[in-house]
């Protein structure tokens, strides 16, 4: 089984939801690139959805966030395109302290929402990205690869 079919197989069972951003302060901009989704599924976002409302992954509800993340992961697979926008923000809310009690808010009402299986999904597409990604730390990928592996091991399986 290939990486896209695992993905696909991790997150068949994710229904989406009615609110896809619970915020009242958005700008205009943000709140369009967010009804922009209401009409999408997970698995038809591409490439330029992904350039045209990367942001909107920041706004998103944390079961929203749950819904549209394999579809970005694999516009990203599908094209071979590890520079995607909405990596940057997927690598920069992975890249966490090891201790658990310095999670932020936005952090924790998002990623602990993934199963068992949708986090080794996002393990294996972490692995796929950081094959030909310069790591400008040298230890960004290690910390968010941990990073799952504390939240695997939050989960029941």
């Amino acid at each position: 089984m290939n990486l896209e079919e695992k993905i696909q197989l991790a997150f068949r069972d994710r229904v989406k939801p009615n609110v896809l951003a619970t915020s009242t302060s958005l700008f205009s901009n943000e709140v369009e690139e967010i009804e922009a989704f209401t009409s999408k599924y997970w698995f038809d976002i591409s490439c330029d959805d992904d350039q045209i409302a990367w942001g909107v992954i920041s706004h998103f509800s944390g079961e929203a966030f749950c819904y549209f993340l394999p579809g970005f992961m694999l516009a990203g697979i599908r094209s071979n395109t590890r520079n995607l926008l909405v990596f940057n923000h997927i690598i920069g809310e992975l890249d966490r302290s090891p201790n658990i009690e310095y999670w932020d808010s936005h952090f924790v009402s998002r990623w602990p929402l993934l199963t068992f299986d949708e986090i080794i999904a996002v393990q294996e597409w972490l692995l796929w990205y950081a094959q030909s990604v310069h790591d400008p730390w040298g230890n960004t990928y290690d910390r968010c690869f941990d990073t799952l592996e504390l939240l695997k091991n939050s989960v029941n399986q």
